[in-house]
C-alpha cells in the first residue's frame, strides 16, 4: 500500500517471499459486489517487477469468473516511462531505455509517434532519448500523449504510451521543486519536481505565523514555514530561520522534511513571494522559495512551493459588466479594464461563446461591436406540451484518420463476433463499415474470429482491436482490448469490461504487418476497418 495516492497499487507476493519495491500494471477484466460489498465475481491479470529488474512475474487471477485465462509472456516489452508534467516552453527528453526483451533478442529499433494534443517536433524519433520543446498550452493546459514502439532482431513488437500533462504558465500553478547539493541529507543529492498528477497538496496552518504545505504521493514531504511570533506570515524574506518547531520565538522557523528523512538541527532562510487567504482564513495561494542546511553542513536543499500561484505577469482579462440591450440594438464591447503587470495589453481577443450567433465588427479590438438579433415578442395567449424522443443509433463524433498504404500482400478478409460474421475482402487500406448494422456484444467476453487475407504466402500479421468504451471520440490505451499477432486465423475471445457505456460506439480493427499498429496513422503494410458495436 505505499504507492502514491494518485496512482494504482499491486502486490504480489508469498511462501515468505515479497518485493521492497516494484512496478507493474494489472487489467480489471471483471468486478461484481455483493450488497454488503464484498466481492462476489473477479477477473485480473496482472504482470510485476521486483526492486526494477526486468524478470517479471506475470498471472491470472479467476474467482467465480468465466473470463477465459490466456497469458503468455512477450518476446518484448516496450516501455514509454512515468508520465510528465511541463509548463510552456520547456525542455522534455523521453525515455524508453527500460524497453527489454525476455527471448535473448535484441532490440533493433525505435519509434516514437504523438497520438494526440498540439503537434510538437521531436529532434530523433528513433531515438531511445528524442526530446522536444512544448508549445505554449492553452489556458487551462491540454495532454500530449506519445507512443513508443519497439522491434526485436527475432521480429517481435510492442507499444507502450506516456503523457505529459502540459500546464499553460499563465494557469493558477501547484508544484514542488527541489534541488539538493551533494551532502545534502533531506534531498540525497537529487532533483525533484512534484505535481498534482504525483500526488495531493494539503495547506493548512495551526498558527496565524505558520503554514504548513504536505505532500502525499509515492513518499510524503512536509514543509513548513513559519514567522517569528506575533508578526504574522507576510510576502518577505525571512533569514536565519532555525527548525520548526524548535526555533526561538523571535526567529522564523523553518522545516522540510521527506521520504523518511528529516534534520536534528538545521538553518536556512525562505522568501515568500505571496500568501493569500480566503474569507474563512484559508489559504488560497502561496508561493515560497527556500534554502535549507541540515546538522550545520555547507550542502543545501533549494526549492520552491507553489500552490494556486499565477505568477505575477500573467495579465487580467476585463470583459466589462454584463447588460440588458433591445433587439437590433448596437452594442459595444469593452475590455477596457484588462490590465497587465507592466502597464500594458498586447492585444485582445473577443469570441462569442453562447447564443444566436452575431458578428463583431472587430473581434480584436478593445471595444468591439455587433447588433444584436431579431427577437420576437408575442402577448398572445400561450400553451406548451413535450415529447420525448428517444433516438438509438451511431455516434456522430469524428475519429482520428487511420488506414494501411499497401494491401498488395495482405489484408483484412473477415471478422466474426459470436454468429456474426462479416466478410470485407480488400479495401485498398482502409474500410468504413460504422453505418451498416451494428455488431451486438455482451459485457464480458465475447467469441472472435479475425481472418486475414494473402495475395501469396502468409506472413506473421499483428492485429488490434479498439473500441470507444466512454464513447468520447477517442481511442485511448486502455480501450486497446485485443492485440495478438499469428499467421492465420485468429480464434478466441473479446472481453467488453462492466465500465463500458451502454449503446452504440465505435470498433476499430487493424492488421499491420511487420509491427503494432497505433489507433491513429498511417502504416505501410495491412489494412483498417471500422465497425459499429452495441453494448448492452
Amino acid at each position: 500500500p505505499f504507492q502514491s495516492i494518485t496512482q494504482p497499487g499491486l502486490s504480489v507476493s508469498g511462501e515468505g517471499r515479497g518485493c521492497n519495491t516494484l512496478t507493474g500494471e494489472f487489467t480489471v477484466w471483471e468486478v461484481v459486489y455483493n450488497a454488503d460489498g464484498t466481492i462476489a465475481q473477479f477477473a485480473a491479470d496482472f504482470e510485476q517487477h521486483c526492486s526494477g529488474v526486468e524478470p517479471g512475474l506475470f498471472g491470472a487471477i479467476r474467482f467465480n469468473s468465466n473470463v477465459p485465462v490466456d497469458i503468455s509472456i512477450p518476446a518484448v516489452f516496450a516501455k514509454a516511462g512515468n508520465d510528465q508534467y511541463a509548463i510552456d516552453l520547456q525542455p522534455i527528453t523521453l525515455d524508453g531505455s527500460s524497453s527489454y526483451t525476455s527471448d535473448g533478442s535484441v532490440i533493433t529499433s525505435y519509434y516514437w509517434s504523438q497520438i494526440s494534443g498540439p503537434a510538437v517536433s521531436l529532434n530523433d524519433p528513433t531515438s531511445v532519448t528524442p526530446s522536444f520543446t512544448t508549445p505554449v498550452a492553452p489556458l487551462g493546459g491540454v495532454d500530449l500523449e506519445f507512443e513508443l514502439e519497439v522491434m526485436t532482431s527475432s521480429g517481435a513488437v510492442d507499444v507502450d504510451v506516456m503523457k505529459v500533462d502540459l500546464s499553460s504558465k499563465s494557469d493558477p500553478q501547484t508544484f514542488i521543486s527541489m534541488d539538493s547539493e551533494t551532502g545534502d541529507y533531506i534531498g540525497q543529492g537529487q532533483q525533484y519536481i512534484l505535481g498534482l498528477n504525483d500526488g495531493a497538496f494539503t495547506v493548512d496552518s495551526a498558527y496565524a505565523d505558520h503554514v504548513r504545505v504536505l505532500f502525499r504521493g509515492e513518499d510524503t514531504w512536509s514543509f513548513n514555514f513559519a514567522a517569528p511570533d506575533g508578526t504574522g506570515l507576510t510576502a518577505q524574506t525571512y533569514w536565519d530561520a532555525t527548525r520548526y518547531p524548535f526555533n526561538d520565538p523571535s526567529v522564523p522557523g523553518l522545516s522540510v522534511s521527506g521520504a523518511g528523512r528529516g534534520c536534528n538541527t538545521l538553518t536556512g532562510n525562505f522568501s515568500v513571494l505571496e500568501v493569500v487567504k480566503d474569507v474563512n482564513d484559508n489559504f488560497a495561494s502561496l508561493a515560497v522559495d527556500f534554502e535549507q542546511h541540515c546538522e550545520g553542513r555547507l550542502a543545501a536543499l533549494f526549492g520552491s512551493v507553489r500552490v494556486n500561484y499565477v505568477d505575477p505577469s500573467v495579465p487580467v482579462a476585463n470583459a466589462g459588466n454584463d447588460q440588458t440591450v433591445l433587439s437590433g440594438q448596437d452594442v459595444s464591447l469593452n475590455g477596457a479594464s484588462s490590465r497587465d503587470s507592466d502597464g500594458y495589453v498586447s492585444s485582445y481577443q473577443w469570441t462569442q461563446v453562447s447564443g444566436v450567433s452575431v458578428t463583431l465588427q472587430d473581434e480584436t479590438s478593445v471595444a468591439p461591436v455587433f447588433a444584436t438579433p431579431p427577437v420576437l415578442l408575442d402577448l398572445g395567449y400561450m400553451a406548451n406540451d413535450t415529447v420525448s424522443i428517444t433516438v438509438e443509433g451511431i455516434s456522430q463524433l469524428t475519429y482520428c484518420e487511420a488506414n494501411g498504404q499497401n494491401t498488395y500482400y495482405e489484408w483484412i478478409e473477415g471478422i466474426a463476433f459470436g454468429g456474426d460474421s462479416r466478410f470485407s475482402g480488400n479495401n485498398l487500406g482502409y474500410a468504413d463499415y460504422s453505418m451498416t448494422s451494428g455488431i451486438q456484444l455482451v459485457r464480458g467476453a465475447n467469441a472472435i474470429e479475425l481472418t486475414p487475407g494473402f495475395q501469396f504466402g502468409s506472413y506473421t500479421e499483428h492485429w488490434n482491436i479498439w473500441i470507444d468504451l466512454n464513447q468520447d471520440g477517442i481511442f485511448s490505451k486502455e480501450e486497446l482490448l485485443l492485440r495478438e499477432s499469428s499467421r492465420s486465423v485468429i480464434s478466441g475471445s473479446l472481453v467488453i469490461p462492466d465500465t463500458a457505456l451502454a449503446g452504440s460506439t465505435r470498433m476499430r480493427i487493424s492488421l499491420r504487418y511487420n509491427g503494432k499498429a497505433s489507433p491513429c496513422g498511417t502504416y505501410y503494410y495491412g489494412e483498417v476497418e471500422d465497425y459499429t458495436v452495441v453494448i448492452p
